[in-house]
């Protein structure tokens, strides 16, 4: 539900106690306030899944006039707003008697949580990145007494990941390899039913319950994630790693345009695989798409996995098409393509679960965030990454980034790119500096712009308060 001025208010799902048959009531009613919508979005979420009532507001200004119009039980407050000190805010809930917790990532150390904490009432400063689920437990226990009652589950609605997408509907289309194997495949489909490409994909991810799978009629009349979902057009998928990252998000991130469903599995914030209900996203079909396979290999691959009932990859390496190591890496390769064809989604919904719910049977992701996000950005076209960037937008130094410099693991090259974006450069003058193609240096600079290591500044763009 959205207020005025990008307040956002999040009621909690509505859920049945197991003893009676009474809906029960929000447990407390939070106030957070963070300019990064992103990131107080999923922290909204994560007190919404506990039956909590949340308001988000993304400027000082509202969250004031909040804290002097409705009753509050409990607030987060990140100090570093764009209109006015943080601490305002914090002095606002201490003189209504509303216990919070600050957070930032710019004011660290022993002395800034001194001053929170005596001058402005703040109970914690929490510095980001942080852990989500100890932060939510941190502001539960200086709830009042009325409302410390133990929480109860949301409900996580089911779906089941199956092959019955052809066409990413985000996509410009299959390649004629996968093409060819896509109809290879539905004629063998025809003669002894759907098999199973990913080494999980006969697994529920959305939930538990029944392991039957839903018929097909049922998956297609599905209209939303669920009643949390929230709508893409307003944030990226990058910006949505971004938050997870800095809650230490474990998890999934479920995503879904048309009838496309993709979930990404994240462990302390960090992406460690994906999945997708794509029929040329299957481990089978990525593998013919890499050259690694011939679309009659795959047939043979199919039979044999069916008959000894073993994953496909298990099955390519029984038969000698691929060995231990190129399938790891194979499947390294499809988890990162799944997640960066998702980066061009203009529209769609997303719906973080931050309880753990379950995780793939499958080697994890082993690169960092950064590299997560520059390799999906390489895999933009070319034409896409410039309309993303204008040659005349200005890029400079971001005061609060997700990631410090060192923590980027970048080449010298890709460092120095980096430091010439102080302000005083448009994004044509970056490219022509660069020591590396413009695909590179474009995806180098939209992967910054997403983790808010640089930023857009406009002409006379006023500076943020940043003292306390």
């Amino acid at each position: 539900m959205k207020g005025s001025h990008g307040t956002t208010i999040l009621r909690p799902i509505e859920h049945r106690d197991a003893r009676c048959d009474n809906v029960t009531q929000p447990m407390a009613r939070i106030l957070i306030v963070d300019d990064n919508m992103d990131l107080g979005a999923l922290l909204a979420n994560a007190f919404s899944e506990r039956g909590h009532s949340v308001t988000l507001h993304l400027l000082g200004r509202d969250a004031l006039s909040a804290v002097q119009t409705t009753p509050l039980d409990a607030a987060i407050v990140d100090l570093h707003l764009p209109d006015i000190r943080g601490t305002e805010v914090l002095a606002a809930l201490k003189a209504a008697n509303v216990p919070a917790v600050a957070i930032s990532g710019v004011f660290r150390g022993f002395v800034f949580e001194h001053q929170m904490k005596e001058e402005f009432g703040a109970k914690a400063l929490v510095e980001k990145p942080f852990e989500l689920a100890s932060l939510v437990l941190q502001l539960e226990s200086h709830l009042p007494g009325a409302v410390q009652r133990p929480a109860t589950p949301v409900e996580i609605p089911e779906l089941t990941l199956s092959e019955e997408v052809d066409v990413d509907s985000a996509a410009s289309g299959p390649t004629e390899a996968a093409q060819a194997v896509a109809n290879e495949r539905e004629a063998l489909a025809r003669r002894r039913g759907a098999l199973a490409d990913l080494p999980f994909s006969g697994r529920q991810v959305w939930g538990a319950g029944s392991n039957a799978r839903p018929a097909t009629g049922q998956q297609r009349a599905l209209p939303s994630l669920g009643p949390q979902a929230a709508p893409l057009k307003n944030t990226s998928v990058p910006r949505l790693l971004a938050a997870a990252h800095q809650g230490k998000v474990t998890g999934e991130l479920r995503l879904k345009r048309g009838q496309v469903v993709k979930v990404i599995w994240l462990d302390g914030g960090r992406p460690v695989y994906a999945a997708s209900n794509v029929a040329a996203e299957r481990f089978g079909r990525h593998a013919v798409a890499r050259g690694i396979l011939t679309a009659d290999d795959l047939l043979t691959v199919q039979e044999l996995a069916a008959r000894e009932q073993v994953k496909t990859g298990e099955a390519m390496v029984r038969l000698g098409l691929l060995s231990v190591e190129t399938r790891s890496a194979l499947l390294h390769d499809q988890a990162l393509q799944i997640i960066a064809s998702t980066f061009e989604w203009p529209d769609g919904e997303h719906q973080f679960i931050t309880r753990k719910v379950g995780k793939p049977d499958v080697l994890p992701l082993a690169i960092s965030l950064p590299a997560v996000l520059l390799a999906g950005f390489l895999r933009v076209p070319l034409v896409k990454l410039r309309l993303r960037l204008p040659v005349d937008k200005m890029l400079s130094p971001a005061p609060d980034p997700v990631f410090e410099l060192h923590q980027l693991e970048l080449t010298p090259a890709q460092a120095r790119l980096v430091m010439a974006a102080d302000g005083t450069k448009s994004v044509e003058d970056l490219v022509s500096l660069a020591e590396m193609e413009e695909r590179e240096a474009l995806a180098l600079l939209e992967m910054l712009l997403e983790l808010r290591v640089i930023e857009p500044r406009a002409a006379g763009q006023n500076k943020r308060i940043v003292l306390v």
